[in-house]
């Protein structure tokens, strides 16, 4: 099902490393994040302060590289994870060190 309009708020404020307490992380030069587990049907925001690639997938999956799915700096993009997939992994293809951000969302109208 498509959502073709909506509010999303933070769901934020929960424990470290639970399904919706908010993310961060800082990657060097060239290098992929370990996986980050979303959970399935979960709503979220990602950003970063640079040009990042990402790569979704279950357990074990490889790490991300820059032929995967760019997200240029400075954007927010909002995904919904899907029935198929939990995790994603995140690649620095620049020549320096960048910091993410994910946010889990709550679909509220």
């Amino acid at each position: 099902m498509a959502i073709f309009t909506s509010i999303f708020t933070p769901v934020g404020g929960s424990t470290s490393g639970s399904s919706t307490a908010d993310i961060s992380g800082t990657l060097t030069a060239t290098t992929s994040s370990s996986e980050i587990v979303l959970g399935r049907y979960t709503l979220f925001a990602i950003n970063a302060n640079g040009d990042i690639n990402i790569r979704c997938g279950n357990s074990g999956m490889p790490a991300a590289a820059a032929t995967d799915f760019r997200i240029p700096g400075g954007i927010i993009a909002t995904y919904q994870v899907p029935e198929q997939w939990d995790r994603i992994r995140i690649y620095n293809a620049a020549s320096f060190g960048i910091t993410y951000w994910i946010q889990p969302l709550r679909q509220t109208t």
